[in-house]
Parts: C-alpha cells; sequence; structure tokens
C-alpha cells in the first residue's frame, strides 16, 4: 500500500508541476501577442505624422512596457519548463522506477510466503498420515475379525438398545 501512496504522490507531483508549465505558457504566449501589438502600435503611431509627440511616446512606453513583461514571462515560461523537464526526468528515470522495485519486491515475498505456507501444509498433512493410516488399518482389522456366522447372535446383543437406534 505504500509504494501505491508513493507512486500516486509522486504522479500528482509531475500533473501539477505540467499544469503549472501549461498556465505559465499560456500566460507567456498572452505576454508576446500584447508585445507585439504595441511594438506594431508604436510604429504605426511613429510613421503617422498626425500624432503628437506626446502621443508616440506614450506609444513607445506602452511597446517597452509590454516588452518589458513579456521577457519576464519568457524567463518564467523557461524557468517551469526546466523545473518540469527535470521532475518528469526524476519522475520516470528515479522515482516510479523505485515503485516498481518496491512493488515487485512486495509480490516476492508474498509469493515467499505463499510457498512457506504450501511446504508447511504438505509436512502436517504427512504427519498426520502415518495416524490416519494407523486408524484404516485398524477398521480394517476389524472388518476382518467379522465372522458371518455370528451375525444370528446380533438380535441378542441389540435386545438393550432401544429401537429407534435398530
Amino acid at each position: 500500500m505504500q509504494h501505491l501512496t508513493e507512486g500516486t504522490r509522486i504522479q500528482s507531483q509531475l500533473q501539477s508541476s505540467l499544469m503549472l508549465l501549461s498556465k505559465t505558457k499560456e500566460k507567456y504566449e498572452k505576454a508576446f501577442g500584447a508585445s507585439e501589438r504595441a511594438l506594431d502600435s508604436y510604429r504605426r503611431a511613429d510613421d503617422d505624422l498626425n500624432l503628437s509627440r506626446a502621443e508616440v511616446e506614450k506609444q513607445r512606453m506602452n511597446s517597452t512596457i509590454k516588452s518589458q513583461q513579456y521577457d519576464e514571462f519568457k524567463n518564467e515560461y523557461a524557468n517551469q519548463l526546466q523545473k518540469s523537464n527535470e521532475l518528469q526526468n526524476k519522475y520516470y528515470n528515479q522515482s516510479l522506477t523505485n515503485v516498481f522495485h518496491g512493488l515487485q519486491d512486495m509480490d516476492e515475498r508474498r509469493i515467499k510466503c505463499i510457498k512457506n505456507f504450501i511446504l508447511k501444509a504438505v509436512q502436517v498433512e504427512k504427519e498426520v498420515l502415518p495416524i490416519v493410516s494407523q486408524c484404516l488399518d485398524g477398521m480394517a482389522q476389524c472388518a476382518e475379525s467379522i465372522d458371518e456366522n455370528e451375525v444370528k447372535t446380533l438380535p441378542l446383543v441389540l435386545q438393550g438398545v432401544p429401537t429407534s437406534f435398530r
């Protein structure tokens, strides 16, 4: 039971890590799109001669902020990807292997216990067999000692026995 619990625990850790990786990837992709859109807006504003310098500067600042956010999410995604890859590697090459070895050892001990139980049962039967054989020999001797001619005296022997048992 301990090995199954351990297997469930490490599998849960891996699933959590992969879910976090997925969420981090979504944030990264969203930040990338926002950064690209902000950069395009800045370029269009910079090319538009009708906009004031303040409006162009506002678009440049927005593009810079979105680019910084994108870099942060990119780094966060790269870190989470590395952690998830390390956890997967540990899961498949160490943890899961240890759980399977533990289950295999437990199964080997179970088989050994069954083997020992069978051997003990056989030994007990062998010890009881001479006693049973002796009883059977005694029954055979009694059967051999029955004289068919003495059956005539049998009703005399049964006179003291209640009729319900005859």
